[in-house]
């Protein structure tokens, strides 16, 4: 078996724990910001997403390409794992001190009371963290996704019962920061427990330097995307208030979390499978190629449906509460649908040695989005909404740009991936809309009737736009069924 196979045998196996690992991160994340909702007021979770906001910029900080450079790094990567250990231990210490001395200035700027405390106790997972990032990345590097997506599931499993316990005890946004504390401790405990090596003390300055060099893009690129993704919240919560940002995280949770999830699969195990292939352009331009064509056929649809059926979803999840909230959901919905056609473009820059390229896309998007975004957030929260789901229209050129020059893909690789999905989604679309407006009209008293409804209606969307996609793609259907078959059932000896 030669290397290509070998790789691609590592790659189908791992898939299933990859996708497991994912979802358990998304379990833990994500999801949990689903389900307090249905305790908490909006102006909590408005505090909650201050919370994450402010810390997830602080752990991206926490790791400039460590975690990265554990995967990519092909000479000595034993000395280049312990390093990194060390290095990743020594910059959560110093940064969390930063966050402790700047606590008071965050919390004039949100205008929050009582916000000093429980954001220093939210913030000690930075130091918990600093200890587990690099042994995970360990296991990614090694596709030894079993042993990291049990460690990812138990952990996010923790995080869930420990908020929902705490929610239900009345304890408010405090519910989060005891779910996230308690999963990072957790997850410390079983990465030594499970863990097959421990770092040696000795420490190689020299080579710290040199992670620190290969992570500056990877940093950057990374701050950049903080912006992309995160300086939304922040803007609504600083020009509209709390409550305001806690209904606008919601409806992206919702609508993020719906189509990234199955995507978990894919995306879980892209950089370490593009960075073997990287002396192989035309055996990653292959993978590229096919990986986005499943997002498409997937993410289009969700997308869009999903924005159909938005206002009637939430009355049947959280009836009577969070006014506003569908319709919110519709317009990011189309947001997140059509914003992951370019998923797999960072870990391809990564895996052929251009992180860099990420910047060339990220700054001239993020100067055009940030006076954006603090425009549209005085304007409204619809309004803001509505700039915020342009930006994937503003990101889709350089983006495309860049995949061609760098992959060497023809000029119109993207419509040739995408024009058959929006076919069958148009051809779905025609059939729930009239069921939706149905659903909508009805109304049932119980509101169990109504969540089998809007069940059904999706079981329906998804039967519709598989036969039409099927009849439109037949023999890519049959390959990616016969990947999802090997994914799921081959055992493949590595």
């Amino acid at each position: 078996m030669n290397e290509t196979t070998l790789l691609q045998s590592k790659a189908i196996k791992s898939g299933k724990w990859a996708f497991l690992a994912r979802f358990s991160q998304i379990l833990g994340g994500s999801l949990v910001l689903l389900v307090l909702p249905y305790w908490l007021v909006p102006k909590d979770f408005g505090i909650i997403t201050i919370f994450t906001s402010v810390l997830a910029l602080i752990l991206i900080l926490q790791q400039p390409g460590l975690m990265e450079s554990i995967i990519q790094f092909e000479s000595n990567p034993i000395k280049v794992r312990d390093s990194a250990l060390w290095l990743s231990v020594f910059i959560s210490l110093i940064l969390y001190l930063v966050v402790f001395i700047s606590s008071p200035i965050i919390e004039k700027f949100f205008n929050q009371k009582d916000f000093v405390f429980p954001f220093r106790i939210i913030a000690l997972q930075i130091i918990l963290l600093g200890f587990t990032n690099i042994p995970m990345a360990w296991f990614q590097r090694n596709f030894l996704y079993k042993t990291y997506a049990i460690i990812q599931l138990v952990s996010s499993i923790s995080m869930i019962m420990i908020s929902i316990l705490s929610a239900i005890l009345g304890l408010g946004y405090w519910s989060y920061i005891y779910g996230v504390l308690g999963s990072a401790i957790i997850r410390l405990l079983l990465v030594i427990c499970l863990s097959n090596w421990r770092p040696s003390l000795n420490l190689d300055l020299h080579l710290w330097g040199i992670i620190l060099k290969f992570g500056v893009f990877v940093l950057l690129e990374m701050i950049l995307g903080w912006f992309l993704i995160w300086f939304d919240n922040v803007a609504v919560a600083k020009n509209l208030g709390s409550e305001a940002a806690g209904i606008y995280a919601l409806a992206f949770n919702i609508a993020t979390t719906s189509i990234s999830l199955p995507l978990s699969a894919i995306t879980g195990i892209t950089l370490p499978t593009f960075s073997r292939l990287q002396n192989n352009i035309e055996a990653l331009r292959s993978a590229y190629f096919k990986g986005t064509k499943i997002i498409a056929t997937f993410c289009i649809p969700a997308g869009i449906g999903l924005s159909i059926i938005g206002p009637t979803l939430i009355n049947a999840i959280y009836p009577g509460r969070w006014a506003g909230l569908g319709v919110i959901l519709s317009v990011l919905a189309l947001y997140a649908g059509f914003g992951n056609l370019w998923i797999l473009n960072t870990d391809a820059f990564k895996a052929i040695g251009k992180p860099q390229t990420m910047l060339k896309i990220y700054v001239p998007t993020v100067l055009i989005m940030i006076p954006l975004y603090w425009w549209g957030s005085k304007l409204g929260l619809f309004e803001f909404s509505i700039i915020r789901s342009f930006v994937v229209v503003i990101s889709a050129i350089p983006h495309c740009y860049f995949a061609i020059k760098s992959l060497h893909l023809a000029t119109d690789y993207l419509w040739k991936i995408i024009y058959k999905p929006i076919i069958a989604s148009i051809g779905m679309l025609l059939v729930v809309w009239p069921l939706n407006y149905g659903i909508t009209f009805l109304h049932f008293e119980n509101n169990l009737y109504n969540i089998i409804s809007v069940l059904l209606m999706i079981i329906f969307g998804v039967i519709i736009y598989s036969a039409l996609i099927k009849r439109l793609d037949n023999s890519f259907m049959q390959e990616f069924l016969l990947l999802l078959k090997n994914a799921l059932k081959k055992e493949i000896r590595i």
